[in-house]
């Protein structure tokens, strides 16, 4: 919330919650937005962050920017209803998500579920469950 106020009172403008009616979620002005994005950047590096992450009420973006200080990952998811961006960390790295563009790739926890063959293991749950239901049809149970 700090650095709310100090990149707001940078723009002339007062702290106000985002739930706020007055706030104009429309276009925004691009020097605007530029300007915005400088000095986030600036500040964050001033205090030594690595990354700056903003959302829903600015303009989709992901870029690096350098300074003589230093750089800054500057992340901005944007938002789903207009633009139908999301960000993404995965594998240690940030990806800025377009729906328009971007397809979804399975995301595999375990790197042996890669290798199985979907279609054999739909059949094995399908025949076990087939067994188990005539084996209760015929009276037996498992237990």
């Amino acid at each position: 919330a700090k650095l709310k106020t100090k990149v707001l009172g940078l723009f002339g403008k007062k702290n106000k919650p985002f739930s706020n009616p007055e706030l104009d979620y429309g276009e925004r002005d691009p020097s605007q937005i530029s300007l915005f994005e400088n000095n986030v950047v600036k500040m964050a590096v001033n205090h030594h962050y690595d990354h700056v992450v903003c959302g829903h009420s600015h303009s989709p973006n992901k870029q690096l920017f350098e300074t003589k200080k230093g750089e800054c990952l500057y992340l901005n998811s944007g938002d789903w209803v207009k633009h139908m961006t999301a960000l993404e960390y995965s594998f240690k790295r940030w990806k800025l998500y377009r729906y328009e563009n971007d397809k979804l790739a399975s995301f595999y926890m375990d790197e042996e579920l890669k290798s199985m063959n979907m279609n054999e293991l739909i059949a094995t749950i399908t025949q076990r469950k087939e067994r188990e239901s005539k084996k209760a049809k015929d009276g037996f149970t498992d237990n």
